[in-house]
């Protein structure tokens, strides 16, 4: 016989499920794969164009990040602190190489190793340590706003795995990237995200294999955000994201139904089951022996 149970359990459920879904997605402004901001430490790449970018990377060929020698240093020793200046000596040092990509925002070869030895480090760490890939190129960025307080917010569109290569490795005593064979995927967390806000998200796209499908896609998410007047900004930068969490965070969402009537996870939140459980006996923690071999059981122990 079921078990009637009152609508008061049935939300507290619920409610425990969007509270566990709200904690495997950081919807903070800590989390910059909703609220990127481009800072000392990022790396904009402003040359080549957008689309010849992406056509360098899906080429396969290792990408190499462009920063100025020491003697070219001193001799801007004078024009250290203009951006435009240098970003322009170093398009011209770049033009008709299709393996050099110049980054806008740190030329100096010191800082800009400092910068990626970081994103090498931690990207290392992650893989090695915790099995999930973390650095990424994104491309595209979407401008959009917070319904309730009407901020402006920034957030990358698609997001590109990429290997990361020590200086040693390369040749060419430079830090250079190679496109991976893992998935490029539209970002996670945005869609997390923006489904809470507007209960709208960019799809799901299952081919992202070239520059023209990336092209497409962002053409075609851009018609979908038109009349809210959001716009993407056709920007690559490459970056240490974390969204592992959000596999678990999807199968809340399409499992609801699953999850509400389960009768171990409605005793998580303190619910009766729906039916009664039967089949569960009880065992005499002094049985255990006789019931199970010792020899057959594993203890859990740790690393």
């Amino acid at each position: 016989m079921a078990i009637v149970i009152d609508g008061n359990e049935e939300t507290r459920i619920l409610g425990r499920i969007e509270e566990w879904k709200h904690r495997l997605v950081d919807g903070s402004k800590r989390n910059h794969l909703i609220y990127w901001k481009a800072g000392k430490k990022s790396i904009e790449l402003v040359f080549p164009d957008f689309e010849v970018l992406l056509k360098n990377l899906f080429n396969r060929q290792k990408i190499y990040f462009f920063n100025f020698s020491e003697k070219e240093e001193k001799n801007f020793a004078d024009k250290a602190l203009d951006k435009t200046f240098l970003t322009e000596q170093a398009i011209l040092s770049c033009t008709g190489k299709n393996n050099l990509w110049v980054n806008g925002n740190c030329l100096s070869q010191k800082n800009l190793d400092a910068i990626l030895k970081n994103y090498y480090t931690r990207a290392k760490f992650d893989f090695h340590e915790r099995g999930i890939r973390t650095f990424y190129l994104f491309a595209g960025l979407l401008h959009w706003s917070d319904p309730d307080t009407k901020e402006s917010i920034l957030s990358p569109l698609i997001l590109i795995p990429v290997d990361l290569y020590l200086p040693r490795d390369s040749g060419k005593n430079l830090y250079s990237i190679k496109i991976s064979e893992d998935d490029v995927l539209i970002n996670p967390a945005l869609q997390a995200k923006m489904l809470e806000l507007y209960r709208v998200s960019p799809e799901d796209e299952t081919d992202l294999d070239s520059v023209e499908d990336i092209v497409a896609v962002i053409d075609k998410i851009q018609m979908q955000f038109a009349e809210r007047g959001w716009k993407i900004e056709k920007r690559l930068c490459p970056g240490c994201f974390s969204f592992h969490k959000i596999v678990m965070y999807n199968d809340l969402k399409e499992n609801q139904a699953l999850f509400t009537s389960h009768p171990v996870l409605r005793g998580f939140a303190d619910c009766k089951p729906l039916e009664p459980i039967k089949g569960i006996e009880k065992i005499d923690e002094n049985r255990l022996d006789e019931i199970t071999a010792p020899k057959e059981s594993f203890q859990v122990l740790d690393a």
